[in-house]
């Protein structure tokens, strides 16, 4: 007969909660945990310090609970402790200057926390084959509360949390993935750690749960009230290969009337296009591309509040791009340009702005025309802002 684990359920509430109804689902006052005896042999092909989400969501967003457990297993002896903390981080990566050996700088900001004190749990001592089980439910914050916007003037959307970009947490930079920008030049991970602060002396023991953030705030926290605005481009049309036999045939104008300052991820958004030319000519192709901009700051740490950011890091990257086939003949067109972006993309993420880094969005509409043996084509470049509305 094999020895029966025995399954201890400890439950110690400091405050009394106030009244909630069976509809509520906050998390619960007090300390509450599960010892349970695994036997001399129930550690082994155990992690001793581990974190397991229990939420089955691919996305979070602000306001949501994460929701899981922390599990304790001392292996080869009893673990004194003083703390145990459980805390939802956000860790900001940027790369602060080049050369051989990359440079970064990383901020941690410590969004929630959930603390166990030792000295209110078994006289601070994990026993050696006992598993120790703590449920925890963080929420998400709306906001940063360490930025900033409040004390040196910076703009009032560096307080909104930032959406997750790049591999999660933990993963080697050097090692180059689908999910990182080109040149790896930033990095955003959520993750919730747990840590265990030993007895008489400043040693840790820490473990890691990553998850995928992407924040959705309403659009005034993005933009003024006046959400469109005129973007035109003209572009000469000529004939000849040469400077002294080119002759101007006419001009193609490219007109974008009520362009949409904001677009949201997931939807499709019709562009009223209005093609004038003094020339008959004929459309062959209209492409539209989706262009990112990522910019992160190049100082030390104690400058990153004080200075502005001209002196910064920027790299731009195509991130969607959609070929459309028309034809047309006529002098003067209107035509509308369905334009889709995608919910879930690794590199089309809502726009933000921190104190270190700021990720922006611009359109690029081009349309291929053809006035007889001419080929020519006209753009029009439009600075959107992307948002993700559920």
């Amino acid at each position: 007969m094999g020895k029966l684990a025995a399954v201890v359920i400890c439950e110690m509430d400091m405050n009394a909660p106030p009244g909630y109804t069976e509809q509520d689902m906050l998390p619960a006052y007090g300390i509450k945990y599960r010892a349970r005896d695994l036997g001399p042999l129930g550690c082994r092909r155990r992690r001793q310090f581990e974190i397991v989400l229990v939420d089955n969501k691919e996305l979070f967003n602000v306001g949501d609970v994460v929701n899981g457990r922390v599990y304790v297993r001392p292996l080869a002896r009893d673990i004194m402790f003083e703390q145990l903390s459980i805390e939802l981080i956000l860790a900001e990566s940027v790369v602060t200057g080049e050369g051989f050996v990359e440079r970064r700088l990383t901020r941690r900001f410590s969004l929630a926390q959930f603390t166990v004190f030792g000295e209110l749990l078994e006289g601070g001592i994990f026993r050696k084959g006992i598993e120790y089980e703590f449920p925890f439910s963080l929420t998400i914050p709306r906001t940063n509360p360490y930025n900033c916007s409040a004390t040196n003037g910076h703009h009032t959307q560096h307080s909104l949390l930032p959406p997750s970009i790049g591999p999660p947490y933990g993963t080697e930079y050097d090692i180059p993935r689908d999910e990182d920008l080109s040149n790896l030049s930033l990095r955003l991970n959520y993750y919730v750690r747990g840590q265990i602060n030993h007895q008489g002396n400043t040693q840790t023991t820490e473990t890691f749960a990553p998850f995928r953030f992407i924040p959705s705030y309403p659009v005034s926290s993005y933009s003024p009230v006046d959400e469109k605005h005129t973007c035109s481009s003209h572009q000469e049309v000529s004939s000849g290969k040469f400077l002294k036999k080119k002759r101007t045939l006419g001009t193609v104008t490219l007109t974008v009337p009520q362009a949409p300052k904001i677009l949201s991820l997931g939807q499709t958004c019709k562009l009223n296009l209005y093609l004038t030319s003094d020339l008959t000519f004929s459309i062959t192709q209209v492409t539209y591309k989706l262009l990112s901009r990522t910019t992160v700051v190049r100082y030390r740490a104690k400058e990153i509040v004080t200075t502005s950011h001209n002196n910064a890091l920027t790299s731009q990257q195509t991130v969607l791009e959609h070929k459309l086939d028309a034809s047309v003949q006529a002098t003067n067109t209107h035509f509308e340009l369905p334009v889709l972006l995608p919910e879930n993309h690794p590199h089309v993420v809502p726009s933000f702005s921190t104190c270190m880094s700021s990720r922006a969005y611009s359109l690029e509409v081009s349309v291929i025309l053809r006035a007889g043996q001419i080929k020519t084509s006209v753009q029009v470049c439009l600075p959107v802002t992307l948002v993700w509305l559920i």
